[in-house]
């Protein structure tokens, strides 16, 4: 089609009496709120990886999985928040008749290329989480933990990459993403959108529920139950992100304004990787809190379980009841780990120690 023709041509019909405005669109649209709640989860996001990575290299001084993970998920974040500014600029956060036909066309494809970086960054976050937890609630890979974290990992990579297969394939072929009238086919853009909406609903409850259920399963004080839930309990805002990713979506089919609600899909998936990330680094923030109260105080870090609740900082273990990853040795791997603390229980053995511990 002729270029020209494309550019001068909405991309929607306007409701009666309104007159498409190519120039101005962004006073009537939402472009500020996108740009706004983009450049928010970049700042927070960006500030929260930083502070974990400083407790793990600088205080803690070793790394592991869930932290190259935690790298890789920042990373593709990062990119795909940057590309909404990129899609943002003229094209996102207006009403489609707004928009010229030509700029309607380069959108689809942009936003198919950001839907590929979102999918590749919220699975490397969510298994940073899902590693982490594997590290702190099953050091022994064994019974019904382990394996329903194990469940997890695989379905929420499968999914995730199997997402990515699925877009690479949106069109046949893919230059039929941004000129319809070639020949070809094409999937349904809404059912992938929605499947997608769905699944990180449920895999957002279940990421948060699990540790819940594993936490208040093992035998430790009540009062450290309510500390080291409230750390995980942050999951509740990505859990809250995600319902509402998903409300957008579903918005979709019966709404002819495509490119607004695509709006409100893309600020509602930045912050839910936003506060997937935060999942992963808030258990690690106390740790920052206790070293800086210990320096300050002229002495040796020590931590305690009590530091998830904050209700001590600096207090020696008689015992390895509950102690951190510091104290406690990893038997799966036979070596001494430096994370949150080991949530591990203690079971009495047949010659009636006590001091033997093991994962429920």
């Amino acid at each position: 089609m002729d270029p020209a023709v494309l550019a001068a041509t909405p991309a929607g019909t306007p409701p009666p009496g309104v007159v498409p405005d190519f120039a101005n669109a962004e006073k009537y649209g939402m472009h500020w709120w996108i740009v706004g709640v983009v450049v928010a989860s970049i700042i927070v996001s960006t500030i929260v990886v930083a502070l974990r990575l400083f407790a793990r290299v600088v205080i803690i001084k070793t790394v592991d999985w869930s932290d190259y993970l935690t790298i890789l998920g920042w990373i593709f974040t990062m990119c795909f928040m940057g590309g909404s500014l990129g899609i943002d600029d003229k094209r996102r956060g207006r009403h489609q008749w707004d928009m010229s036909l030509q700029d309607y066309l380069q959108t689809t494809e942009l936003e198919n290329i950001s839907s590929m970086v979102y999918c590749i960054g919220i699975m490397f976050s969510k298994l940073a989480i899902l590693f982490l937890f594997m590290k702190v609630l099953v050091p022994v890979h064994e019974g019904l933990i382990y394996w329903v974290n194990l469940t997890l990992i695989w379905t929420n990579a499968a999914f995730y990459l199997g997402g990515v297969g699925g877009l690479i394939c949106r069109c046949i072929p893919r230059a039929k993403i941004s000129q319809p009238w070639l020949p070809g086919r094409c999937t349904n853009v809404y059912l992938a959108f929605l499947l997608s909406g769905y699944w990180n609903v449920m895999s957002d409850f279940f990421i948060l529920a699990f540790p819940m259920w594993a936490i208040w399963r093992l035998q430790m004080p009540l009062k450290r139950k309510f500390g080291v839930t409230f750390v995980f309990a942050v999951g509740f805002f990505a859990l809250l992100c995600s319902i509402m990713r998903l409300h957008a979506t579903s918005q979709i089919p019966n709404n002819s304004d495509l490119v607004w609600i695509i709006g409100k899909v893309a600020m509602w998936s930045s912050a839910e990787m936003c506060t997937v990330l935060l999942c992963g680094c808030f258990p690690f923030l106390p740790k920052l809190v206790c070293s800086s109260e210990d320096s300050a105080l002229g002495t040796p870090a020590r931590t305690s379980v009590e530091n998830l609740n904050g209700s001590i900082c600096n207090k020696a273990i008689s015992k390895p009841s509950l102690g951190t990853i510091s104290e406690v040795e990893d038997t799966s791997s036979g070596e001494v780990g430096h994370e949150l603390p080991q949530l591990m229980a203690t079971w009495k053995s047949p010659n009636k120690r006590d001091d033997i511990y093991s994962p429920v």
